[in-house]
């Protein structure tokens, strides 16, 4: 199994951080390399939703089963995609009223042994790639002016 791990801080409140990451219908408006993204069902506490993705010449699909505290974490866990074990987690910290820490963690494990050396540095890759996006989003919808990250 490998791991990843990032953690950084924003100037926004932890409310606007995690609807943004929930906001999963919206990923492929401006996540590089989500083609295709969509909430299968939904309530207050989880949801299911299915992620189409092209990076580096391959295409793949995500179904994952997502666990809510509203506003301060989600707990993603796979049902069906490329790897034989997928499971992550999004914390949302308040530090100030307009400043958190998002915290966010994927472990994971593919079908094939052989693979995990090659594609282990492409996911670390895309996890970064993926929080950099939430960030680019978060300064174009809530327009803050304060623009540091830690």
């Amino acid at each position: 199994m490998f791991n990843t791990e990032n953690a950084i801080v924003v100037p926004y409140t932890r409310e606007q951080m995690f609807n943004l990451v929930n906001d999963i219908s919206a990923y492929s408006d401006f996540i590089p390399g989500c083609v295709y993204s969509c909430v299968l069902i939904s309530n207050d506490y989880e949801l299911t939703a299915k992620i189409d993705v092209f990076k580096f010449g391959i295409n793949q699909s995500f179904i994952t089963r997502n666990f809510m505290i509203k506003n301060k974490s989600i707990m993603i866990h796979l049902i069906d995609g490329p790897f034989k074990s997928l499971f992550g987690s999004w914390t949302f910290i308040s530090l100030t009223e307009k400043m958190t820490k998002i915290e966010c963690f994927f472990c994971y494990e593919f079908h094939q042994k052989y693979l995990e050396k090659i594609f282990n540095f492409i996911v670390k890759e895309v996890v970064d790639d993926v929080i950099q996006s939430f960030i680019v989003r978060a300064n174009i919808i809530y327009k803050c002016s304060d623009r540091f990250y830690y």
